[in-house]
């Protein structure tokens, strides 16, 4: 019984030490790539609230890869239709 366990445990071990270590770095662009798919476009609301006042936007957001987005402002209608662009 003693010799099975032993070579059982030669073997788990032997097994572990070939398997991919997995770092904090390559666990979560794992997750990235599972949460993130080639392109996302959505709507938003972003509420700004300070001691003094309160404003809300509502977004309009795409993007395309890691490199390219536009999000464009819905409301309020003073800023209705400005839009940032970002390509790298």
């Amino acid at each position: 019984m003693k010799k099975v366990l032993l070579i059982l445990g030669i073997i788990i071990s032997i097994s572990n030490s070939h398997a991919d270590i997995l770092t904090a770095e390559k666990i979560l662009d794992n997750v990235d790539d599972l949460y993130r798919s080639n392109a996302s476009h959505g709507i938003l609301t972003l509420s700004v609230t300070t001691v003094n006042w309160q404003r809300t936007l509502t977004l309009e957001q795409w993007s395309k890869g890691e490199d390219k987005s536009l999000i464009k402002i819905l409301k309020p209608k003073k800023e209705k239709g400005l839009a940032t662009l970002r390509v790298d």
